[in-house]
């Protein structure tokens, strides 16, 4: 199993690229998605 992953942990080791910042980001969105849950029309939902 190491060696099927051993090119990403190694990526890892070498760049310590976090997803945090993405994952902060896609929360943001959730939470944009569920407060305008309701709205009928596309673009009061886009707004």
């Amino acid at each position: 199993m190491l060696m099927k992953h051993s090119y990403g942990i190694l990526n890892h080791c070498d760049y310590k690229i976090h997803t945090s910042k993405l994952e902060g980001v896609n929360n943001k969105i959730k939470v944009i998605k569920r407060k305008a849950y309701g709205f009928h029309d596309d673009e009061r939902y886009f707004r």
